[in-house]
């Protein structure tokens, strides 16, 4: 499920929404009674609505796993650590977590220096009941692309991987890359990142390790 959800997240290139907007061509009716639905149609009208009503109902319920990401909500000081060609770097890092949208997505704002820089990221990260997997957005002050990626939980709740793809800065090639999201208790998370080559997952190149003040 995985590798099919990721070779469809790679294959789009482009995200459309088309609209339809139907214009009728009949002339308007000459009086009230010609334009009057038959007998019986506004009841059918009303049973054709109660099934969709009930559908977005489901579609927008909070459950357990938008619950998951309760761990993420507050203030936090973190710990990073980049690997670069075998050389590691640590520092140190903010992230504030809110709840969105009455619970149904967790917002958070990561902070950083990066050399000498102040850098900034912004997460979203929501389950999707239709899709019924969880979807994360990153945007950051340092790029212009919105990184996307769609993560399944583990059995016991206590990890979400996710799998994304966004283009080299070098050589502007997609590279894929997996992430672990790890809730250790309700004080403490942790967020590692493997690139993927050919199916295979890498060794870490950053991990991110967040402590709730």
């Amino acid at each position: 499920m995985q590798a099919t959800y990721l070779a469809g997240l790679l294959g789009a290139t482009t995200l459309g929404i088309t609209v339809g907007i139907g214009v009728s061509s009949q002339p308007l009716q000459e009086s009230q009674d010609e334009a009057a639905p038959a007998a019986g149609t506004q009841e059918a009208a009303a049973d054709e609505i109660d099934p969709m009503m009930a559908a977005m109902k489901r579609a927008g319920e909070i459950g357990d796993n938008h619950a998951l990401l309760a761990a993420m909500v507050g203030e936090f000081d973190a710990k990073t650590t980049f690997v670069t060609e075998g050389e590691m770097e640590t520092g140190t890092a903010t992230w504030i977590g809110e709840w969105a949208m009455g619970g149904r997505f967790l917002e958070g704002t990561f902070q950083m220096d990066w050399m000498g820089t102040p850098f900034i990221g912004q997460q979203t990260i929501g389950y999707s009941n239709l899709e019924q997997t969880f979807e994360s957005t990153w945007v950051d002050n340092s790029s212009t692309n919105l990184h996307y990626s769609g993560g399944f939980a583990s059995e016991d709740g206590k990890q979400i991987t996710f799998l994304g793809a966004e283009p080299n800065v070098l050589t502007g090639e997609i590279e894929e890359t997996e992430a672990v999201l790890e809730f250790i208790d309700e004080n403490s998370f942790s967020y590692t990142n493997y690139p993927v080559s050919d199916g295979q997952r890498g060794e870490m190149d950053m991990k991110i390790e967040y402590t709730r003040r």
